[in-house]
């Protein structure tokens, strides 16, 4: 099994994309939306098996929660970058 790790940076990349826009106002709404999309995230592999010619992978998946968790990171960094200006 080959395993191309470009591949994995596209989908870390596009998920954290897709948590940044996500966004969120508080910590407790970031949470939500990111594991809402590592839901959808799962559920998109899944469907993949039903694709001819695609299949699901474990390592997309594990790829797109990175990025998920990244993504949420660097904007719940803001988030608390930005209250503690305003003190």
């Amino acid at each position: 099994m080959s395993i191309s790790i470009w591949d994995k940076l596209q989908h870390l990349g596009a998920y954290g994309a897709l948590m940044l826009l996500a966004g969120g106002n508080t910590p407790r709404s970031l949470l939500y939306r990111g594991l809402a999309l590592i839901v959808f995230s799962g559920v998109m592999e899944l469907l993949q098996g039903l694709a001819p010619g695609r299949s699901p992978s474990l390592l997309d998946l594990v790829a797109n929660s990175l990025g998920v968790i990244c993504g949420g990171s660097a904007w719940g960094c803001w988030l608390y970058w930005r209250h503690r200006r305003r003190r």
